[in-house]
């Protein structure tokens, strides 16, 4: 069973760019797993700052900015 995005228990953030990149390692997990291999990486949550852009119209935006 695998789960990604705003379902998982890491200690983040729930943004897309996070969902992305738990997609991109649980497909490949599941090429492994096809192919008879055994996953290869284990997802570490970044440590950096998370920043998340706001729309404010067609032209603006804002960011917010997450420290821990």
């Amino acid at each position: 069973m695998f789960a990604i995005g705003d379902v998982t228990a890491f200690p983040e953030e729930k943004l897309a760019d996070r969902a992305i990149e738990h997609a991109e390692l649980v497909a490949d997990h599941i090429r492994r797993m096809y192919r008879g291999k055994s996953p290869k990486h284990k997802y570490t949550p970044p440590e950096e700052p998370s920043i998340m852009w706001v729309s404010l119209g067609p032209s603006n935006a804002i960011t917010l900015h997450h420290y821990k």
